[in-house]
């Protein structure tokens, strides 16, 4: 028995993310398990399809509750970590180097393609792509209600359309990020030019 072993807690559900600063102070690491805090915070069974859309990484409540987490555990100097389907998303990983996140925890299949959009952002730059736009409330709550299903089905390349159809949605002035002044509806652009472009200035 090693009476100094690490102890954690798993941060799963809406009550634990609120206590977040007394948790990080009895534990050494934080485990945050997005699957069920989601669908806790949500109050929305992804199984379900009546309430299936609700159940989503991007939406308000779900980012201040992982921002509150991961800021408290980075307070108390100790580490956290995330597993889940959030933690591979190519999308969402910008978002969570930007919160301070420390490990991310996915599955065999997703280890290559996470550890390569991880090496793309800086923090200074997933700092500045937070600052923009995923903290205003109110865009953000409308951009997930556009973008839920375009989100959920891109695996680390994005069309030049979909970025120009979504933008246009939401109201945003559509910025071209091909080579030249044009970009070609069927131009693939990897998950950070994607991000860039959608959520950038």
């Amino acid at each position: 028995y090693n009476p100094d072993i690490e102890v954690g807690t798993m941060v799963e559900t809406p009550a634990a993310s609120l206590i977040a600063d007394v948790l990080a102070a009895e534990c050494d690491f934080f485990s945050i398990g997005t699957n069920d805090l989601i669908g806790y915070t949500m109050c929305a069974d992804r199984g379900q399809d009546k309430v299936a859309y609700l159940y989503n990484p991007y939406q308000p409540a779900v980012l201040r509750s992982l921002q509150r987490i991961i800021s408290e555990g980075n307070k108390a100097g100790i580490m956290v970590g995330m597993c889940g389907e959030a933690a591979a998303d190519p999308l969402f990983i910008p978002v969570l180097i930007g919160f301070g996140l420390d490990e991310f925890s996915v599955s065999a299949p997703s280890i290559l393609k996470a550890r390569r959009i991880i090496s793309q952002w800086t923090k200074e730059e997933a700092d500045a792509l937070l600052g923009g736009i995923l903290l205003d409330t109110k865009q953000f709550t409308k951009a997930t209600e556009v973008t839920a299903m375009a989100i959920t089905k891109l695996d680390g390349t994005a069309k030049g359309g979909i970025i120009v159809s979504i933008k246009r949605e939401l109201g945003i002035p559509v910025k071209f990020i091909g080579v030249g002044e044009k970009m070609d509806d069927m131009q693939e652009f990897d998950a950070k030019d994607f991000v860039s472009a959608l959520f950038g200035e």
